[in-house]
């Protein structure tokens, strides 16, 4: 008689110990979702720009007349930093000099140096147009009643000129008499303007 062979499958037992725990999953709620907390941008930009270089300032820029230069010479009060009112009245014998009043009730003498004249002579017209406004204060007084004038205060004189080394070679002699301004003209964005700095 033959054996019938027979397969027989081992049983798998777990090896002896304590087993590990899944770790267990979270579900949210019905209806709820999950968010999440993040930094915001505006914190970020913040400490950039805290820790970024600050620009410097932008420096001060002398004067540069609107109007286009048509003639020869420009109204030279704009170029004045003290506002005030140009007055009509001129010396008689000096009928370039202008004369401004400023809202200090001081009075302005105001020359300009032409390509055609020269600086010895541009001075001599204002100190003698300053001799002229010390005999007829009273008469411009009449002239501007709405205005206030200092009478104690000395007429100032200011000559603008291009060539500032030879305007102060000029008026060398003259101490602080006469208030010197460099007056050129430029070309700023295509249009001609002039250009006015103080220099003393």
């Amino acid at each position: 008689a033959t054996a019938a062979a027979t397969t027989t499958t081992a049983p798998i037992v777990p090896p002896a110990g304590p087993q590990p725990t899944p770790a267990p999953t979270l579900a949210p709620a019905p209806g709820i979702s999950p968010t999440f907390a993040t930094a915001p941008a505006s914190t970020a930009t913040s400490a950039a720009e805290a820790v970024a270089p600050q620009s410097p300032a932008p420096a001060a820029m002398p004067t540069v007349a609107a109007q286009a230069p048509d003639d020869e010479s420009p109204d030279l009060s704009q170029f004045i930093s003290i506002p005030g009112k140009s007055l009509e009245a001129r010396c008689p014998r000096q009928p370039r000099v202008q004369l401004l009043l400023t809202s200090d009730g001081k009075l302005h003498l105001l020359a300009h140096q032409s390509a055609s004249q020269e600086l010895r002579s541009v001075t001599a017209d204002l100190l003698e147009a300053r001799s002229w406004v010390r005999e007829h204060l009273s008469l411009l007084m009449l002239t501007e009643r709405s205005q206030r004038f200092d009478t104690t205060a000395e007429p100032s004189l200011h000559l603008f000129s291009a060539d500032s080394r030879k305007a102060a070679a000029a008026v060398a002699g003259l101490g602080s008499t006469i208030n010197l301004h460099l007056l050129q003209r430029v070309t700023v964005a295509g249009q001609s303007a002039w250009f006015a700095a103080a220099l003393t």
